[in-house]
């Protein structure tokens, strides 16, 4: 019966120890985001006069970030202080699109190196701003909408 007490409660401890080491984390930016307005030098560009929708934002507690740049699948890890987000190791997959939008086009071409910079992070009900300045920012709206955020 000693050798069940002491195995128990070897198996527990460690357990707890690999508990312990578990980087789960709630933000509160946790989940999937699409771009609904961007604002950079002085131009305005809202979801209503161009798609973009396609590109997302998905946070993971588990401090990696995932989403899509209006063509392809990307993935990183990021780090949050103090509301300023950092990402890095960047991959992404490299397939050939064609745009109907200028516009869209010159997003895609900066969208990831741009998520790469330091960036200002808020959040507003079912809105996330990410900011560089007053400005030029970028305004994601939850793909779940308010519910459970």
């Amino acid at each position: 019966m000693k050798v069940n007490v002491w195995y128990l409660t070897l198996i527990l401890s460690i357990a707890l120890a690999l508990a312990s080491c578990a980087t789960t984390s709630n933000t509160g930016f946790d989940g999937e985001w699409s771009l609904f307005e961007v604002k950079t030098e002085g131009n305005l560009i809202h979801s209503s006069e161009h798609p973009l929708s396609k590109f997302t934002l998905n946070f993971e507690q588990d401090g990696r970030l995932s989403g899509n740049d209006g063509c392809n699948q990307w993935k990183a890890k990021y780090d949050l202080n103090d509301n300023t987000l950092s990402v890095s190791g960047v991959i992404a997959t490299k397939k050939y699109c064609r745009f109907n939008s200028q516009t869209i086009q010159a997003l895609n071409q900066v969208y990831t190196a741009k998520l790469q910079t330091s960036v200002k992070v808020s959040r507003s009900n079912d809105m996330l701003k990410l900011s560089w300045g007053e400005n030029e920012y970028w305004l994601f709206s939850s793909k779940k909408g308010a519910e459970g955020l």
